[in-house]
């Protein structure tokens, strides 16, 4: 059987030692398996002169109690959650009962491959003669052979060469244990995750924070590395991110890409940035901000291209209809419209639907002049006549006198101004002035919409 898959076996040592050995797989990342001639040769490398190949796969699970542990657990990871229900076990139990005196040391993990250094903690564990867990003596030492790092007397080991030894930790009167360290400069390849997903690009909004983590593997192995073993370095203006790999979307939308380095490997993830926001040329620190989304969103004020807003364009006499026939919910025109807005332009049923209900009513000549620009005081006229369309005439109109450019506001527009300033809804363009000649844009029409349609 050539495939991979899960396996488990069972070997003779020529010194009678039981080998009792597993192979997970079919888990990506984690473990592949391995082939039947595969095992063969791993368990000859154990001393194995005698071996059975047995069922692999969901149906194993094999569990121990290592030497200076209380309790059993599972030590191998089944491809099925939770594992299969069989009825064949081998079970290797002693009848002697605990000494609860330390006969013998044991360390934890049992074995590491570390990438040059990562630092990792070896815990020691004490045992009787026959296993049972023990209280440790307050005598035990840490040494390493093989020149490949060093340790220190709280087991913390640090990697400083590529190559293979072991941790051995000892104490007077008690049998030592050591343990097999490989350390690695440079791995074969390196995964990028986002939590237990790999990641191969990125496509997130912007000013959001992705938490990104690099696997370094080693003849398919996982690789014991820390933050400190990784440089994140970030190629074009995307974002920033630091150096746990936590990475800060940029505001605007942006393409670049993420890069992790690491003994030599490098590994480049492409990353784009889609602005939360709906319009490329409306930034969140913009004063009209919250306007330019409201009434795009409520469908007052569209945008004059895809996520294009425009706030500095000036608001044509068309374009304010078709807003306050949006916010009035687009009803059907009970009249004509003006001789100068053709029957099939964008804006005519708004137009039509504004003269019919008297919001506009456009010029002596019969003509509506749709591109012309709204001066502030027309399109607080029009809106205060949409008012008395709403909710009738308002009780106060409001003052202008502390402005100084008071007597500049026509006559004909001087009670939808005062009311408009009363309510809120316009102020002043300085403490003092009112500037009523003034050209409305897109980004002053959006908030006085959104004041007009939220304050009370």
């Amino acid at each position: 059987n050539k495939d991979m898959e899960p396996r488990t076996a069972v070997g003779l040592k020529a010194d009678g030692t039981l080998v009792l050995y597993t192979m997970d797989g079919r888990q990506s990342g984690y473990s592949v398996g391995a082939t039947m001639e595969m095992v063969a040769n791993r368990l000859i490398e154990l001393g194995c002169v005698e071996a059975t190949i047995m069922d692999g796969g969901g149906s194993t699970s094999m569990n121990a109690i290592y030497l200076g542990d209380e309790s059993i657990n599972q030590v191998n990871k089944s491809c099925v959650s939770p594992p299969r229900s069989v009825t064949d076990y081998i079970v290797l139990a002693t009848k002697q009962a605990p000494t609860g005196s330390a006969s013998q040391l044991a360390l934890s993990p049992l074995s590491a491959v570390m990438l040059t250094g990562a630092q990792r903690t070896f815990t020691a564990k004490a045992a009787d003669m026959n296993g049972y867990n023990a209280a440790l003596p307050p005598n035990v030492s840490f040494s390493v052979a093989g020149d490949i790092g060093s340790v220190d007397q709280r087991g913390v080991f640090t990697a400083q060469k590529a190559g293979s030894g072991t941790v051995t930790v000892s104490a007077n009167g008690l049998t030592p244990a050591s343990v097999q360290v490989t350390v690695v400069d440079t791995p074969d390849s390196i995964t990028v995750k986002n939590g237990n997903a790999a990641v191969t690009s990125l496509n997130v909004k912007a000013e959001s924070v992705t938490d990104l983590s690099a696997l370094a593997m080693y003849n398919h192995m996982n690789l014991y590395s820390t933050d400190e073993n990784f440089a994140w370095a970030v190629n074009g203006a995307v974002g920033t991110i630091d150096a746990s790999g936590k990475f800060t979307a940029c505001e605007n939308g942006a393409q670049g890409s993420v890069t992790v380095t690491t003994g030599g490997q490098t590994v480049t993830i492409p990353v784009t940035v889609t602005p939360n926001r709906s319009f490329d040329d409306v930034l969140k620190a913009d004063w009209y901000y919250d306007a330019a989304e409201y009434v795009s969103a409520a469908g007052y004020l569209a945008g004059t291209a895809p996520r294009v807003f425009s706030p500095n364009t000036e608001v044509s006499r068309a374009m304010l209809a078709t807003v306050l026939w949006s916010v009035a919910g687009k009803p059907a025109a009970t009249a004509a419209g003006f001789s100068d807005v053709a029957a099939d332009a964008w804006y005519a049923p708004a137009v039509a639907w504004a003269k019919s209900s008297g919001v506009v009513a456009g010029y002596a000549d019969g003509t509506f002049h749709p591109g012309d620009s709204v001066t502030r005081e027309q399109m607080a006229a029009m809106l205060y006549q949409y008012e008395c369309l709403k909710n009738g005439a308002p009780v106060s109109t409001g003052d202008l006198t502390p402005y100084t450019d008071a007597s500049t506001v026509s006559s004909w527009a001087s009670t939808a101004v005062g009311w408009c300033v009363s309510r809120g809804i316009i102020s002043g363009m300085t403490a003092n002035t009112i500037g009523p000649k003034g050209t409305a844009n897109r980004a002053q029409c959006a908030v006085i919409i959104q004041k007009y349609m939220t304050t009370k």
